[in-house]
């Protein structure tokens, strides 16, 4: 399977994103796990970390700390391919069942998608690397 990158490579490119996913509680999934003393129950953190079911995601904080936490590749999938060549490999667009496959009635009763959508949504980010070849 396609390797995980991390949101800091991520940001590289998407400034805009970074920033946007450094103020929500995304960034910071992880050690809420942590701090109620379940971030080894496996009912909840496929949920707080990135790729934890692919060889190539997280694997503990120590080897893969990048993939720590809710970050661009939990919803965006594996992005490898389109950090080595963003010009002929988009990352693709999010659509709100994504989030539903951790934001469901057991985990998140009152989840409102359309709110949070537009807290967390950062729509086509950085423009100026859409110029044209």
């Amino acid at each position: 399977s396609e390797p995980y990158t991390g949101n800091e490579k991520c940001g590289s490119c998407h400034a805009t994103a970074l920033a946007s996913w450094k103020a929500s509680a995304h960034s910071h999934a992880l050690n809420t796990l942590e701090r109620l003393k379940e971030d080894r129950d496996p009912d909840c953190l496929p949920c707080h970390v990135v790729g934890l079911d692919s060889v190539n995601g997280f694997q503990d904080r120590k080897s893969t700390p990048d993939l720590g936490n809710v970050g661009c590749e939990s919803c965006h999938g594996p992005l490898a391919r389109h950090s080595a060549d963003p010009y002929h490999t988009r990352a693709p667009r999010v659509q709100l069942e994504v989030c539903r496959s951790c934001h469901n009635a057991d985990n998140s009763p009152n989840f409102d998608p359309q709110k949070t959508w537009k807290a967390i949504s950062h729509g086509v980010v950085d423009k100026s690397l859409n110029r044209s070849r």
